[in-house]
Order: C-alpha cells, then structure tokens, then sequence
C-alpha cells in the first residue's frame, strides 16, 4: 500500500516538473507564435488593403486624359522655370495696362517658408497709401501636409498704374492656370510738380509653388 501511494507521489511530482519544465514553456512558445502568426496575417492584410488603395489610385490616373494631366502638371510642376514665369507675370501686366518697373526672381534661400499663406484685403480709398492689411488664412491638416511638399518660388514686382487696373491685374494673377499668390503688397502715390497723377506705384510679392512628392 505504501508502495502504490509513494508511486502515485513520485508520478505526480514528475508530472509537476514536466509541467513546469518543459509544457508550460512550450505552451509559451506556442502563444508567442500564434501571436506572430496574427501580426503577420494583420501585416499582410494591410498590404493588400494598401495595395488594393494603390491600384485604385492607378486606375484614377490613367484614366485622366492627356489635356488632364498636362493641365495638373502645369497647375503644379515638379520643377519651376523662373525665366517662364516672370514673362507670363509680365505678360499679365501689360495686358491689364500696367507698366512694369522691375521684376526681380527672388532666391529660394531667401524665402521665408514657415509663414502662413495670406489674403489680402482691399480698400478702395484712392487716397490710401502704404502697406494693406493681410489675414492669416487656416487650413486643414491635410493643407498643412500639402504645404510641406510645395517649395516656393518669389518673384518681387513693381507696376504702376491706376487703381483700377491694377485690381484688373490682381484678377488675371488670380485666374492664371497656376498659382501666383499675392503674399505682401505696398503702394506709394505717383507725384508729378502738379500733383498726384493719379496713379500708383505698387510693389507686390508673387508666390507660386513647385510640387515635391514626399512619402
């Protein structure tokens, strides 16, 4: 009798160290496996999710036609031709009756790109003089984002002319196929020995974009 029970006692305690020594290790091993297994699988469904939003996207592009996608690569080039823009603000000018002073490419190492983009806000006194007021323009996250893949190119303007030609040439800045945001403006009135000529000299900071594709 005492024989059986010692047996049962050395059995169990064999059974208590195989549990401690080599099950419960394994059955650890075992869940940290399963738990890469599920890492794995979540992996590779957000893959195929990312894949499936890419082919999407494909799709979307080549389905743009020619005249599109020239469109959008003009609206927002990958590289910036100064020359081409200052002759196109120049163009704008003329066509609106203003003369132009000087127009000055401004280096990009000189641009201040952390200020927030800019509206500017008109007055029509035709007494007014010195520099307009701006308002700070918010934008979503998803602007924010936008705006750190956009390097900005400056272009400094001096025109001159009346008041009404000169917002006639604000509106053709404002309508031209790509960007040219007006970030500061001044004016000063054009004096002659009998007086005010009735124009103005405005000096005028142009700002359009080059878009660089960040992941």
């Amino acid at each position: 009798m005492s024989y059986t029970f010692l047996r049962q006692v050395i059995l169990i305690a064999l059974a208590i160290v195989m549990l401690f020594t080599y099950i419960s290790p394994k059955f650890k091993e075992l869940q940290a496996q399963q738990d890469e297994i599920a890492k794995y699988k979540e992996v590779v469904g957000n893959a195929q999710l990312l894949n499936s939003s890419l082919a999407t996207l494909l799709n979307k592009f080549n389905s743009l036609s020619q005249v599109k996608l020239q469109t959008l690569n003009r609206f927002l080039p990958d590289t910036i031709d100064d020359v081409a823009v200052s002759q196109d603000i120049e163009t704008l000018a003329v066509n609106q009756r203003m003369q132009l002073s000087s127009l000055v490419i401004v280096p990009v190492e000189a641009t201040d790109t952390t200020e927030p983009a800019q509206i500017i806000q008109y007055n029509e006194d035709p007494n007014l003089t010195g520099d307009m007021t701006t308002d700070t323009m918010t934008g979503s996250q998803d602007a924010a984002t936008l705006l750190k893949q956009l390097t900005p190119h400056d272009f400094k303007v001096t025109v001159s002319g009346s008041y009404t030609d000169f917002v006639a040439f604000l509106e053709a800045l404002e309508r031209n196929i790509y960007p040219l945001r007006v970030q500061s403006l001044s004016l000063e009135p054009e004096m002659s020995d009998a007086g005010w000529t009735g124009s103005y000299a405005y000096t005028l900071n142009v700002r359009t974009y080059a878009y660089t594709y960040q992941q």
